[in-house]
């Protein structure tokens, strides 16, 4: 679980157990290949193979859709992390998230004040060699993917981002502003002028970011 202080976020725990009651943070860090160091983020194990990771966002469960897809969710499982860039809406999709896979998740602007206490409203974390910024977003559409690396970029100054992970627009997007890598993996309750919502799949090798993008039918 992540905890707020004041305005910056810093990562206690990157990793949370599968099941609630189940493995300890030591023995999740070690199944999904990242460990503690003293700066309180998590890096990567060496000798690791690829980590592929399930990015999710704006599921507005309770809003836009009842539930969770339960093929996604089935899909979900073969996962070694979710990556959920927020608006839940709904603290029930969060706990199915945090119990169910190892998690990483933010609060996005249309959540719940129990999701704003239980998450960051961003993260960094570095897997695999790729040093990773989470955030939701806000605000109009227009030039968000440079507003959110500028803020991150503002709050972990001495952290050199290679990927930045954000939702809010509810549109799907892959894109380079200086250097860095910026996706939004859309809306799996559904994108703008689409009759379809979509999540994306990320693997990190060694440095290497590789995405993609996958379609859901929204029901």
């Amino acid at each position: 679980m992540t905890k707020l202080r004041g305005n910056k976020c810093h990562v206690e725990k990157s990793v949370n157990s599968r099941k609630s009651s189940g493995i300890n943070l030591k023995n999740a860090a070690k199944e999904t290949g990242i460990r503690r160091r003293k700066d309180n983020r998590y890096y990567p194990i060496p000798g690791n193979n690829t980590v592929e990771i399930a990015v999710l966002s704006d599921s507005h469960v309770g809003q836009r859709i009842e539930h969770f897809p339960q093929d996604l969710l089935r899909e979900l499982k073969r996962f070694d992390a979710i990556m959920h860039c927020g608006d839940y809406t709904s603290s029930s999709a969060l706990t199915v998230l945090q119990e169910m896979f190892v998690f990483h998740g933010v609060a996005g602007n249309m959540d719940n004040s129990f999701i704003r206490n239980n998450l960051c409203e961003s993260l960094t974390l570095k897997l695999e060699g790729v040093r990773i910024g989470m955030m939701h977003g806000w605000g109009t559409p227009d030039m968000l993917n440079r507003k959110v690396l500028d803020a991150l970029r503002d709050k972990y100054p001495d952290f050199n981002l290679n990927l930045v992970l954000y939702g809010h627009s509810h549109k799907p997007s892959d894109e380079f502003i200086d250097g860095v890598r910026i996706i939004n993996p859309g809306s799996v309750s559904g994108n703008v002028h689409s009759s379809h919502g979509s999540w994306g799949i990320l693997s990190l090798s060694n440095g290497i970011i590789e995405w993609e993008l996958r379609q859901i039918e929204v029901e």
